[in-house]
């Protein structure tokens, strides 16, 4: 029911009203009522999906402790653990204590601070929202430099306005590039199906049911061979950000070579089930030495909690100079 309800709301605060304060009331003030009504209705109505949850979160204590072990801020700590009771409860005083302004979702500014050559690889681009702020963020902290994005978005639409956005982006700052794949992340090329209609969440399967439409997908490793050869250009992967409706630990094992080789700082979104919410940061922690891991929540409801992995070696993060 969720789901649903918070799509709708979505298409709803797209309409486009001018004055800016309409549409920051929207944003902060209205969505988080819309969210409060339904954590009310679903503690009142779905008790045994609850009891399921916070059964599965208790019984998994242990691995819940060795994640907060490995993250390297009380803050991360803090918000893993609010937002772990957040869903088992649904009690929005732990949400309060857990979130982040929404602003600042991908690039918190108390862990990223970008580069002045970044390649970014945007996993879920949707229409090039991430891109956008990218640029914000980019062109606000670093002067000159080189700025491409490699864009992976498997919904046609979403993939369309996303080359949109990009030569707007070019309009502004010539010097930025921007590429889009009309592919899914995943682990390897596979032909797999998603859902159209539903613009902010397609998730990808083995089988297609009415109403899907297959897609190609490519693993991260074989996109970043296959932009090298295209545009002749070696440069290193900085930076991945993945929100690919729970296909991330698919698409983390179809980076391996590119994690392995160029270290960037990588933003994953744990959020999409209870097991994931463990089960990424368990695959990050083993996977990837030398990396430090933070957690960050930016939504008035369950969903928008990332992981941060960023390089240690101080010459591989932060070197604005």
């Amino acid at each position: 029911m969720r789901k649903e309800l918070v799509n709708i709301w979505n298409r709803v605060m797209r309409i486009k009203i001018l004055h800016p304060l309409v549409i920051v009331g929207r944003k902060m003030i209205f969505s988080n009522t819309l969210n409060a009504m339904v954590d009310f209705m679903e503690r009142h109505t779905n008790a045994a999906g609850l009891k399921e949850t916070n059964d599965f979160f208790e019984s998994n204590r242990e691995r819940i402790a060795r994640n907060k072990e490995c993250l390297a801020d009380e803050k991360s700590r803090e918000v893993y653990e609010n937002i772990i009771k957040y869903r088992s409860t649904l009690k929005r005083k732990y949400l309060y204590l857990a979130r982040s302004p929404y602003y600042e979702q991908y690039f918190a500014p108390d862990i990223i601070k970008l580069k002045k050559h970044e390649f970014f690889i945007d996993c879920g681009a949707y229409v090039g929202d991430t891109i956008l702020s990218l640029n914000h963020n980019y062109v606000n902290l670093c002067k000159g430099g080189d700025l491409k994005a490699l864009c992976l978005e498997p919904d046609p639409y979403n993939a369309l306005q996303c080359r949109k956005t990009i030569k707007k982006i070019r309009k502004l700052h010539p010097w930025f590039r921007g590429y889009v794949m009309q592919r899914g992340a995943w682990k390897d090329e596979d032909v797999l199906y998603f859902k159209e209609g539903t613009e902010y969440s397609n998730k990808l399967g083995k089988t297609g049911t009415d109403g899907c439409t297959a897609v190609s997908t490519v693993s991260i490793d074989y996109a970043v061979r296959r932009y090298r050869t295209k545009t002749k250009d070696d440069a290193k992967v900085t930076f991945i950000k993945m929100d690919i409706e729970g296909s991330e630990p698919e698409a983390l094992m179809g980076a391996r070579e590119t994690i392995s080789t160029d270290r960037p700082v990588l933003v994953v979104s744990i959020y999409h089930t209870q097991e994931q919410m463990l089960s990424i940061i368990e695959y990050c922690r083993n996977n990837m030495e030398d990396y430090k891991f933070y957690i960050r929540h930016y939504s008035p409801a369950w969903g928008e909690t990332d992981l941060y992995a960023v390089p240690c070696r101080a010459d591989e993060i932060g070197n604005n100079v």
